[in-house]
């Protein structure tokens, strides 16, 4: 993998790392979700409000800090990007099953280290639509696969699809604001390339658990509604 880095451009490169960076940082989550699971460091329904209210006032310091992203240097920003890894990890293990959250969050870092292998030897521009095209077509069949080896159900299939989609949207959005972070490379108070490379990704994750949250979130006030009418 180090010899098809050298080979390629500077923005290559950069997306390159991004987009293998999200691959850990979706495996990392999976992970610490499962020692959360084993341990039962989740909330319950005695510690519910102060847990949310710990992952809100995180993820709002944390997105306030991202503004401001040219003010704090790469270890502060890698400890932010794993403390938000680490309190999803426990919001997510709160809320759906393990099995679940191994499959959707295992497929999706799959997705995007094969993506970006296939891209680097292909050539094909990981700053590009076609890399999201790439990622698309990658993550469908590690899902297909997966799911059709695991004899998982309807439901399992259609999340893990979507899973997909979504991080391959959130990608398509983020790209050209990702290739903004080279300019930073070259600018009056230079960022390193580790830098630039972190704060991708730590965009990129921040977008996506804003999303998720907003999904979950507009799912449970559906089923909710949906609650009261049957009670009319």
């Amino acid at each position: 993998m180090t010899g098809l880095m050298k080979k390629q451009p500077l923005m290559t490169r950069m997306m390159a790392c991004i987009w293998l960076i999200t691959a850990v940082g979706l495996w990392v989550t999976a992970g610490f979700a499962w020692i959360a699971d084993y341990y039962n460091i989740t909330a319950t329904h005695q510690h519910t409000a102060p847990f949310f209210l710990a992952v809100v006032l995180l993820l709002i310091f944390g997105y306030g800090l991202r503004t401001k992203i040219e003010k704090i240097n790469t270890l502060a920003i890698c400890i932010i990007y794993f403390s938000i890894i680490s309190l999803f990890a426990i919001l997510i293990s709160s809320l759906f099953s393990i099995a679940f959250v191994r499959l959707l969050f295992g497929i999706g870092g799959a997705m995007f280290l094969l993506s970006t292998l296939l891209a680097l030897s292909f050539n094909i521009n990981t700053a590009s639509r076609w890399y999201v095209l790439l990622l698309i077509g990658v993550g469908w069949s590690i899902s297909f696969v997966s799911n059709f080896v695991l004899l998982n159900s309807l439901y399992l299939w259609v999340m893990s699809f979507l899973f997909v989609l979504l991080w391959s949207c959130i990608a398509l959005r983020k790209i050209n604001a990702l290739k903004l972070y080279v300019r930073k490379l070259y600018s009056d108070e230079p960022w390193t390339l580790k830098h630039c490379v972190i704060a991708g990704a730590l965009m990129l994750y921040f977008d996506f658990v804003f999303f998720f949250w907003s999904i979950v979130v507009m799912v449970f006030e559906l089923f909710n509604v949906r609650q009261w009418l049957r009670r009319l």
